[in-house]
């Protein structure tokens, strides 16, 4: 076997190993901003918006720290519409609008949810 075989090989693992280290890392990012804007979610609708809005900004603030390395992976679709859900929640705790503060927080996590959902380390994805 000559070398331009085993480099192939090579070549080919290293891609297969940045295509799963791709997946993971958007379910290491996503999940728990998911699991931060339920819980803030739950906490508006119980009448507790000032401990929803700083859940929200913590969120925020994780998503902020991560956006670039989510830039590379992710699709860039819906994460312009996490950043406008980001800036629509701000408005509503501005104006302490607990339903649409709740529900606002309940569609970033929906979109969380499904960002994960389309990079998980399953077989259709990785096929």
């Amino acid at each position: 076997m000559g070398r331009r075989f085993w480099f192939g090989i090579l070549l080919l693992l290293i891609l297969i190993f940045l295509g799963i280290f791709s997946l993971v890392a958007v379910d290491t990012i996503c999940s728990p901003l998911e699991t931060t804007l339920l819980q803030a979610q739950s906490l508006a609708l119980d009448g507790d918006l000032e401990r929803a809005i700083s859940l929200a900004r913590q969120a925020k603030s994780d998503w902020e720290s991560r956006r670039d390395l989510l830039a590379i992976l992710a699709d860039r679709s819906p994460m312009d519409d996490v950043e406008q859900l980001f800036a629509e929640l701000e408005v509503y705790g501005k104006f302490q609008d607990e339903t649409h503060f709740a529900g606002c927080c309940g569609s970033l996590a929906i979109l969380c949810h499904a960002m994960v959902d389309s990079h998980a380390p399953a077989w259709p994805n990785l096929l």
